[in-house]
């Protein structure tokens, strides 16, 4: 484990109390370094509170990456013993200025090359594409500017999808080879209650477990609201029997707009809004069949699908442009095209009338996660090459 007992600076725009997929897999890293004996320094703008102490110490600002505080954060970095490897999490819009922060770019390359930082680099997202307004395609210009020095510099990168690998690696130097890193369950992870959440099923309990609801963990951007307004109405009118719990922040907000429009559903939709990382898992696990759709399919990036796995429920969710060819090979994940509301519909009225499938594919999905998505895997994915 030697170079992974190196000290470790993880920069990240986020990290909790900040609710988002950066935020959290910042967290699972830097716990999975400290568990190492890795001495780990966070690096944030988060309204996280500022530690000292402990395994993992945090400094946070909410302004620490803007112009007139890179000395601060230069100062915060100094502060890590000499030699701290810097773990960018790299996020164009994360940095401030309109996703423009060339400066902070500036300020990696002076550590790396003066101050005898190494640079690991994670691209959670590359950058914007071409084909806006004026003021969008200068800003993906830039953006190719700024991840084209962060490669150059980077001794290590990694993405969390083969479709960033895909477009960043025209960016990169050929020297430089691109990983996956998974990114694992948010909330079991963190949570850490191990794997004895695999669900026991017994003839006798199927009928019980058909009375469950569907569900849907997520945070109900407009990109996966526009599948569910078509996908819950279609279950629910084409099977009375059935019920669906909405999981996670924005929730209770599309439930409402989502009854407006469809009054009659009022009593068999229901909506959690935020909740803690326990809660979470325990509302998770109450679901006979998750529905994880969203804009450009299911990938190695999607959080919320892991939850899903991680606690082995059978998960119907559409493929699309970020979809790997994994997720074929699997056959785990009920998958349907883009924008096929009738074949979604079809699956989840299948898994939920064909518990034992259902709970079969559950069980597959919990292996698949473990075998390739669990912090175990990170830690294997770092650890190679040393």
């Amino acid at each position: 484990m030697g170079p992974l007992c190196h000290s470790t600076v993880i920069i990240s725009p986020e990290y909790p109390p900040d609710i988002g997929g950066v935020s959290f897999f910042s967290e699972i890293l830097a716990n999975v370094l400290a568990a190492e004996g890795t001495n780990v320094w966070v690096i944030s703008s988060s309204v996280a509170p500022t530690t000292l102490e402990g395994p993992i110490k945090v400094i946070a600002d909410p302004r620490i990456f803007q112009i007139k505080r890179l000395r601060k954060l230069d100062a915060s970095t100094t502060l890590a013993p000499k030699y701290s490897r810097i773990f960018l999490q790299w996020v164009p819009h994360g940095f401030g200025y309109k996703s423009l922060n060339l400066f902070f770019v500036l300020w990696v390359a002076w550590r790396v090359l003066f101050r005898s930082n190494p640079l690991w680099l994670m691209v959670h997202e590359p950058f914007l594409e071409f084909g806006g307004n004026f003021r969008v395609n200068i800003a993906s210009l830039v953006h190719r500017f700024m991840i084209w020095i962060l490669l150059r510099l980077a001794s290590r990168a990694f993405a969390s999808n083969r479709k960033w690998i895909e477009k960043i690696n025209g960016w990169k130097p050929d020297s430089l080879l691109v990983e996956i890193l998974p990114v694992p369950s948010t909330i079991l992870e963190n949570n850490n209650p191990g794997k004895n959440l695999i669900p026991v099923c017994e003839e006798e309990d199927f009928e019980s477990w058909k009375k469950k609801p569907i569900g849907h963990f997520g945070t109900f951007g407009h990109n996966t609201v526009r599948y569910l307004e078509k996908i819950i109405p279609g279950v629910l009118n084409k099977s009375k029997g059935s019920s669906f719990l909405l999981i996670g922040k924005g929730s209770q907000e599309f439930r409402n707009k989502l009854i407006l429009k469809n009054p009659e559903l009022a009593s068999r939709v229901a909506a959690t809004g935020s909740l803690g990382n326990s809660e979470l898992i325990k509302r998770v696990s109450e679901c006979s069949v998750m529905v994880q759709v969203c804009e450009g399919g299911v990938s190695f990036r999607n959080t919320s699908i892991m939850a899903a796995l991680s606690l082995a429920k059978p998960v119907v969710a559409n493929s699309g442009l970020f979809t790997e060819r994994e997720w074929h090979d699997w056959d785990s994940v009920n998958l349907c095209n883009d924008n096929d509301f009738h074949g979604l519909i079809d699956n989840i009225q299948f898994l939920v009338d064909n518990p034992k499938s259902a709970i079969k594919k559950g069980l597959k999905n919990f292996e698949i996660y473990h075998e390739n998505f669990s912090k175990e895997k990170i830690l294997e994915v770092l650890k190679k090459g040393f």
